[in-house]
């Protein structure tokens, strides 16, 4: 048998994954608005994942597609109900952080420093 096709995942499912980095961004302090834009995102990658079969796992593979089909370009900017996708890239940056790391917050800021924005990472920074 194949171990590297049929090894065991060590990967939490992805609504797991999604509701324990959520724990962590509000114990850290985010405000209502930046969880609700994280949640707007994760669940797009959720679902995206799970329309197109792709595995209920995150993997860097997962969220290079995802990011590919809805990174929004200069053009969509201003689309109505579409604001989730300004922040895709650093969405999804953070899930895998914390999908890698299976850690805190604080470990979040420090892989993810100086990524994309850092301002939303400095109330982990002064904890």
């Amino acid at each position: 048998m194949d171990q590297s096709n049929h090894s065991i995942s060590e990967n939490l499912p992805l609504g797991r994954l999604v509701e324990n980095a959520l724990g962590e961004l509000e114990r850290s302090g985010y405000s209502r608005r930046s969880l609700d834009r994280y949640r707007a995102i994760w669940e797009h990658f959720i679902e995206f994942s799970r329309q197109r079969k792709l595995g209920d796992e995150f993997s860097g593979n997962l969220a290079a597609r995802f990011v590919e089909e809805y990174r929004m370009g200069d053009e969509e900017v201003d689309k109505p109900g579409e604001g989730w996708r300004r922040h895709i890239v650093f969405g999804v940056k953070a899930l895998e952080v914390v999908n890698r790391r299976r850690g805190s917050a604080s470990q979040l800021a420090a892989n993810t420093a100086g990524f994309v924005s850092p301002s939303p990472l400095q109330r982990f920074a002064l904890q």
